[in-house]
């Protein structure tokens, strides 16, 4: 009798949007985070990242889109926690999507 391998590990879990009080107060730490609709917890609209500048800006180009499927005018100011950029749409729809590449994590309708 052969001894069986033992099942593989589930893969680890995938903790989406980790933000508590003591990591919003520390926003300014993580300058690639956009955590509220103001940035951070002081709703300053500004970010320290100095990849765009004034030099640079008109070279900027499109990167990525996700189409909502919808006719109806959207408004939205998404925030980006981990890599993953949240946003809502029409009768409470929430998307997570990949913030480099646009690619749909999961939506809650």
């Amino acid at each position: 009798c052969k001894p069986t391998a033992a099942p593989p590990s589930p893969p680890p879990a995938q903790h989406f949007g980790a933000i508590d009080a003591n990591r919003l107060a520390h926003a300014a730490d993580q300058p690639g985070e956009w955590f509220t609709g103001g940035g951070d917890g002081s709703g300053a609209y500004y970010s320290n990242l100095t990849q765009i500048n004034a030099a640079n800006a008109q070279k900027l180009g499109f990167a990525w889109d996700y189409g909502l499927n919808t006719n109806r005018g959207l408004e939205a100011t998404p925030i980006v926690v981990d890599g993953t950029m949240y946003t809502s749409g029409n009768w409470g729809r929430v998307y997570a999507l990949d913030a480099a590449t646009g690619r749909e994590l999961w939506t809650y309708v």
